[in-house]
């Protein structure tokens, strides 16, 4: 599974996901019971279900605004 593809799956959580694990293609995926367990971008993931692409640049945008901030704090 691509970066891309990850990031528009339903099941992926950039607001519980730290900026850190975010920046290195990490994502926090409700499919995981464990909060702390990350699953990488580029694995391949039988419960990938697409979301809308208006919800894809929300949740990017938020992504990249977590980012932008741990940045900032440096």
């Amino acid at each position: 599974m691509s970066t891309g593809r990850c990031k528009s799956c339903q099941l992926w959580q950039p607001e519980s996901t730290p900026p850190r694990m975010l920046q290195q293609g990490y994502a926090s995926c409700k499919r995981l019971k464990v909060s702390w367990r990350f699953v990488s971008a580029e694995s391949h993931c039988p419960h990938y279900t697409e979301l809308p692409a208006d919800q894809v640049e929300a949740r990017r945008a938020a992504a990249a605004a977590a980012i932008k901030q741990m940045k900032g704090a440096k």
